[in-house]
């Protein structure tokens, strides 16, 4: 890959707030700019850096002399053998960046996958239906980011899956907590039993759900 004129990548420092503020500049940004809003918040972008699937070594900030232009977050799931990959950029080389930042990714996937190997693959196996039985590289985009889309067609992605964005007004809905019904009651998590019973109910509601690796194992869940 090569990198517009004055363009660098380098590793994400996610022990520094500043270098986590320019992260959600960067994916906040490049989403306006795309789809015109964001998801995006401060908290989301740190929950995705520094989450338990979070792969600290693998994050990277692409910088314009000191300015961030650019951002990758990787995700790995060990268990599921997939690395997830999001790339954002922004400015008139967004997608030479974006390019650049997801091949860093494919690299980090490379490593891994051939130092933790899978079983071998089946002629007829199809590289495109997730499974926990290869080593498999997902990443996702809005329908309408016709330029992000082009990138990731040309490293070889294909969609497999469409989410569709569901909206609700709350216009009118009182800011108090309804009763639970009747013979319902909550209380606060408390020790090691009641994590296995959250690790099982979390287990079975998403037997069926896309992506879902249902046998995970209680320590690693």
């Amino acid at each position: 890959w090569s990198l517009p004129p004055g363009v660098r990548l380098r590793a994400l420092d996610v022990t520094s707030d500043a270098e986590l503020g320019a992260a959600f500049s960067v994916a906040s940004a490049c989403e306006l700019a795309a789809i015109g809003w964001t998801d995006e918040t401060p908290e989301s972008i740190r929950a995705t850096l520094l989450g338990p699937q979070g792969l600290r070594a693998g994050h990277r900030l692409a910088v314009e002399g000191t300015e961030p232009v650019g951002l990758l977050e990787v995700e790995l799931d060990r268990h599921a053998r997939e690395l997830f990959l999001d790339a954002y950029a922004v400015g008139p080389d967004g997608s030479a960046i974006e390019r650049a930042l997801l091949e860093d990714g494919l690299r980090t996937a490379l490593d891994i996958a051939s130092s933790e190997p899978a079983p071998p693959l089946s002629s007829d196996a199809d590289p495109y239906q997730l499974s926990p039985d290869i080593w498999q590289v997902l990443t996702g985009s809005y329908v309408q980011d016709h330029p992000y889309v082009g990138v990731l067609e040309s490293l070889g992605f294909r969609p497999i899956r469409r989410f569709w964005r569901m909206l609700c007004s709350l216009e009118g809905v009182p800011a108090v907590e309804p009763d639970p019904p009747a013979g319902v009651t909550k209380r606060v998590v408390a020790g090691e039993a009641d994590r296995r019973l959250l690790h099982e109910l979390y287990e079975t509601s998403f037997a069926e759900h896309f992506v879902s690796t249902p046998d995970e194992p209680f320590e690693e869940w």
